[in-house]
């Protein structure tokens, strides 16, 4: 397959620290790190922003998430 171009390295290891922290957070079962996984997604401007889609997405899917501590 092949190196990826030095352009998208850098993005893609970000978006893969997110996805790691992001599984490593519904194995543990933690909120808390779960909210700092979106805060490190790329995808997510600023700290202020990753808050207010977390608090909606976990509001909108919260039956489904009550294994969160």
């Amino acid at each position: 397959m092949g190196d990826l171009p030095e352009q998208l390295k850098g993005y893609t290891q970000h978006l893969k620290s997110f996805e790691r922290m992001a599984v490593e957070a519904f194995m543990k079962k933690d909120k808390q790190m779960a909210y700092i996984a979106l805060t490190i997604n790329p995808l997510a401007h600023s700290e202020k922003q990753a808050k207010i889609i977390f608090d909606e997405l976990f509001q909108a899917h919260k039956k489904y998430l009550e294994y969160f501590k």
